[in-house]
């Protein structure tokens, strides 16, 4: 899927000098997603906002470990979600505890999320959470455990 978006307008309307700047990103994020995963990714689908104060979401398939993979841009800010086919999610701010990961949307932040994303898909040892019926569970090397707080019964 190609995203089939036209630099000079997107849904019949003119984008401003600053939904560039999404625009770009956007585009530039799905290329660095591509170039990094290569045939391993494929994008599923995407929207896109071209407001003043500008968003963009990509949605990838990972297709090795079939998950999906969320990209979410909102207005100079990103945040990068795993879910698996069951529903248990992650992000990758989680994932890389310890990592100093910045947020801020620009072409290096970008690169370095992805690469590292990359990375730890390929250790095969994430973590992911769920909540069900009031109660948390994680999901670590395909064992399921219920998370109790100290503060909740």
């Amino acid at each position: 899927m190609d995203i089939g978006l036209y630099r000079k307008e997107v849904y019949g309307m003119q984008l401003s000098k600053f939904d560039f700047v999404h625009y770009d990103m956007m585009s530039f994020t799905d290329r660095t997603f591509h170039v990094c995963f290569e045939e391993d990714i494929e994008l599923q689908k995407y929207d896109y906002s071209n407001t003043a104060m500008g968003w963009f979401v990509l949605e990838y398939e990972y297709k090795k470990k079939r998950y999906n993979i969320i990209f979410e841009n909102d207005r100079l800010a990103f945040s990068v979600r795993i879910i698996d086919r069951e529903g248990y999610h992650t992000s990758l701010y989680r994932m890389m505890q310890g990592v100093e990961l910045e947020s801020g949307l620009t072409q290096k932040n970008v690169e370095q999320a992805i690469n590292l994303l990359k990375e730890e898909l390929e250790k095969d040892n994430i973590c992911f959470y769920i909540s069900k019926n009031n109660k948390q569970y994680k999901k670590e090397n395909g064992k399921i455990s219920r998370i109790k707080y100290p503060f909740m019964a």
